[in-house]
């Protein structure tokens, strides 16, 4: 399977380490959008380089993990040239209205080889919410809350990424963490209903968002709540409440229930444990990406298409990103102007 890749840094090397894991050894053609790009890992790998997109027109699949705001550019360069091969597009798709309209207009065939990396539907987490209501008793979903953080803003080296800077990510890491778990629950219940994203910059090495807090509401009334931040102290915690009981990652999982426990006044007292298993968290993102890439390869390999589901469901989460991100920064822009 020959691969292009556009956008060759740490987010691509990861891909190509996940495809490896699962016995899947590419050939890879690497986009040289600039001189001076260190390309030794993919080299080592036989890659060749080229300096035009047109040098990816034979590849069967092209991934494209870029920074954000290039993102559109290349996928309408690559079909509007006649590109006829698979793209595996890391989220967000898009990061414009005009993007999304473009991907929302797409005829049914381009659709079925465009494949958004929305790789946390393969997690734990993602199983979780799905399963465990009805495998516990636990009832309906009340509510989700993801708290995650480390201190990679506060890193000197962060200032050289794309991420660091707003004219690359204006979402910053609200459209690169908090994304992740939004879509994982539009990809069960649908679009919100309502929604809102509160973004801040803390981080002295770049000026976009550094840490978000993200909320919405569904139709079916469970509500998501959403912190992610490039400058804290580690710390990952997923944690889903029910009618009666509740599903807690951190260090594992564990599973509590049923509501009706008391303590010896009579009150209501934490439940107790009925199931824990061991859930490592720093390997979740791995695995997640590697059945990702798993499933992205069967689909070119057995010229398949990509699901109207997985597509649409991204389709709504990107939507939300955009929408919920232009309504804070319209927002902050009229305080400021204000403040004048």
């Amino acid at each position: 399977m020959k691969t292009g890749i556009i956008g060759p840094g740490s987010q691509a090397r990861k891909l190509v380490l996940a495809a490896e894991e699962i016995g899947q050894g590419l050939s890879y053609v690497v986009f040289r959008h600039r001189e001076g790009l260190d390309l030794s890992f993919y080299e080592k790998r036989g890659a060749r380089a080229v300096n035009d997109l047109s040098g990816l027109s034979g590849c069967d699949a092209i991934i494209i993990a870029s920074a954000n705001e290039a993102h559109f550019e290349s996928l309408k360069s690559l079909f509007e040239s006649g590109y006829e091969g698979y793209i595996f597009l890391e989220k967000p798709p898009v990061t414009t209205s005009e993007g999304l309209e473009w991907l929302r207009k797409a005829d049914d065939e381009l659709k079925k080889r465009i494949y958004f990396n929305f790789n946390y539907r393969h997690s734990p987490y993602a199983k979780s919410f799905k399963d465990d209501g009805a495998r516990f008793g636990l009832g309906r979903m009340l509510n989700a809350t993801v708290i995650t953080g480390h201190g990679i803003g506060l890193k000197r080296d962060y200032a050289g990424t794309w991420r660091a800077k707003a004219g690359a990510s204006a979402g910053g890491v609200f459209e690169n963490v908090s994304i992740h778990f939004i879509d994982m629950l539009v990809s069960l219940y649908g679009a919100p209903e309502r929604f809102a994203v509160f973004n801040s910059n803390f981080s002295p090495y770049g000026d976009a968002a550094d840490n978000s807090a993200f909320s919405c509401r569904f139709c079916n009334g469970a509500t998501l709540n959403v912190v992610a931040s490039y400058t804290t102290a580690f710390i990952s915690s997923v944690t889903a409440i029910y009618d009666n009981g509740a599903v807690v990652f951190g260090e594992d999982k564990k599973v509590y229930a049923p509501r009706e426990t008391f303590d010896e006044s009579g009150m209501f007292a934490q439940p107790p444990v009925i199931h824990s298993e061991s859930v490592p968290r720093k390997e979740i993102a791995k695995a997640s990406l590697r059945e990702s890439m798993k499933e992205f390869i069967g689909i070119v390999k057995g010229k398949k298409g990509v699901s109207h589901e997985w597509y649409d469901a991204g389709i709504e989460t990107n939507r939300v990103a955009i929408e919920a991100l232009n309504e804070y920064l319209t927002e902050s822009t009229k305080k400021e102007e204000t403040s004048k």
